[in-house]
């Protein structure tokens, strides 16, 4: 069966684009957060990628919208792999227009997203409770800078990673950091979410809340911040 084209609304109401993680035997709701779907991620990455190939090509789409896209997939293969469309009208780009195509897309993303947890009936959406990675992709979205880099980070932003890539993604940034100068990247790290200390949560508090990771940091295992 060929790739069918489908609503965007209507496609996130059937299957979701977010799932709901609560940590097992959490005490409380502190680390409850909304996780985009792996379908998700690889559409964002894949959406982007078409935007800035326009961008590049010198176009820029009048208006992004849930109207103006749709999702193209086969719901009855055995790989699941859904991608957005853009079928908008386009103009010549210029430097407005471009920040304001990622705003829109960030928006519209931000619609579905909602849409998606609210029919899931799992449990009340809030913006808050997206993981910190995906309201920073959002927010980077929102409010473009457009700096010669950020096409390139924004397509490759941690929120779009697939689960089994996080360990060697962190892992890999984290032995190139022992490469640069040590002021630098202790100033990179004050700046990272999960520090001891941070009002929001730190990550020695979430890892005690799984039962194999409390065990472990319980039993001796030298603790860094």
């Amino acid at each position: 069966m060929l790739e069918a084209s489908y609503d965007p609304v209507e496609f996130v109401r059937n299957f979701p684009a977010v799932m709901f993680s609560k940590p097992k035997n959490a005490p409380d709701t502190l680390y409850d957060r909304w996780v985009f779907e792996g379908w998700f991620q690889s559409a964002i990455r894949d959406i982007l990628s078409k935007l800035e190939d326009h961008h590049i090509a010198g176009l820029e789409f009048e208006d992004i919208n849930t109207e103006t896209m749709t999702i193209a997939c086969n719901i009855d293969s055995s790989e699941f792999y859904p991608r957005f469309n853009f079928h908008g009208k386009t103009r010549n780009i210029t430097f407005e227009g471009q920040k304001r195509n990622y705003t829109q897309l960030g928006s519209t993303l931000e619609k579905l997203i909602a849409i998606s947890a609210s029919a899931s009936n799992v449990h009340a959406y809030h913006h808050q409770l997206l993981t910190e990675d995906a309201k920073d992709l959002l927010n980077k979205m929102r409010h473009p800078s457009l700096d010669r880099f950020e096409a390139y980070m924004l397509r490759n932003h941690p929120s779009l990673l697939q689960i089994e890539a996080h360990a060697s993604f962190y892992l890999t940034c984290f032995d190139h950091l022992k490469l640069l100068p040590q002021k630098p990247v202790e100033n990179f790290f004050k700046g990272l979410p999960y520090a001891v200390g941070d009002q929001h949560g730190d990550w020695i508090a979430i890892a005690h809340q799984h039962p194999l990771l409390s065990m472990q940091l319980s039993h001796g295992y030298k603790i860094s911040n």
